[in-house]
């Protein structure tokens, strides 16, 4: 493993506290379970009174709300209230059933995941982006002056397509948290920095590239720039399906097919009797 592998700093959750400074609330779709997410401790909170969720749902910021379904909600809720999954919390807010997807990461090693293995393992090769700028770092022309790590923008365009890959609702979640809530930003060159940037259809992604292509120092032509990463979409989103899983002109199709007609009227079969 390399050295940066070792470092995991600031990557979804953890913006949260100097961003945000406040937490996000996930409530199932009755509204009467609500989970609280917090960067203080007891970093995971669940919420029955529908008073309570009521309150903390008119005050909070629409932007921090989500809402997931009674299933998604109950495994969450199982994760918040496993004592020794938040004792492994204390080192920093991680999302509640994963290793990997907050300030650095509680795995025992590269193969250690959390409850939810398919979303871990989108943010652990987030983690491992070989292309980042440490706190206090100035590279081609660009510094980064906030308290954390700052990815390649082909690493979050990665990351995105991972968790709509997943497409699962802590996928979506995670996603939209780390895009959507936090909005991160991300670097990416600005112009060609060497011969195979010059021709991107001869490699495929810039990630495949060496450490040591890196900004291919000694280049007087080679800058960068800060951009924020594009917004996350659910994949549901994209489909244009109704939840019976068609789209409006299967649907109209199938409705063609089908001959509507008014019921009978209603005749009572004896005479009515009168007292």
């Amino acid at each position: 493993m390399g050295d940066f592998q070792l470092i995991k700093i600031c990557h979804l959750l953890a913006c949260i506290a100097t961003v945000m400074g406040s937490t996000v609330l996930i409530a199932d779709q009755s509204m009467s379970k609500m989970i609280e997410l917090t960067t203080q401790e007891p970093y995971c909170n669940v919420h029955t009174d529908r008073g309570t969720i009521r309150t903390m749902l008119l005050a909070a910021d629409a932007a921090k709300v989500r809402q997931m379904s009674d299933d998604a909600i109950s495994k969450l809720e199982t994760v918040c209230r496993n004592k020794a999954e938040l004792i492994r919390m204390q080192g920093g807010f991680m999302y509640p059933g994963t290793k990997w997807c907050g300030p650095g990461n509680n795995a025992a090693n590269y193969s250690d995941l959390g409850k939810f293995q398919k979303e871990d393992m989108c943010c652990r090769e987030h983690d491992n982006c070989p292309k980042y700028l440490m706190k206090g770092e100035c590279r081609e022309g660009i510094c980064n002056n906030s308290p954390f790590t700052r990815s390649h923008c082909d690493c979050d365009a990665t990351f995105r397509k991972c968790l709509q890959n997943v497409n699962s609702e802590t996928a979506n979640t995670i996603g939209a948290i780390f895009f959507n809530i936090v909005q991160v930003i991300c670097f990416r060159e600005r112009s060609p920095c060497s011969e195979w940037q010059k021709n991107p259809n001869d490699v495929p992604s810039l990630i495949r590239e060496s450490i040591k292509s890196f900004f291919n120092y000694g280049t007087s032509n080679c800058t960068a720039e800060w951009v924020q990463s594009e917004r996350y979409e659910s994949p549901n989103k994209n489909n244009n399906r109704s939840r019976n899983g068609y789209t409006k002109a299967e649907s109209d199709k199938i409705c063609a097919s089908w001959n509507f007609r008014p019921s009978e009227k209603y005749f009572p079969l004896m005479p009515i009797t009168t007292n």
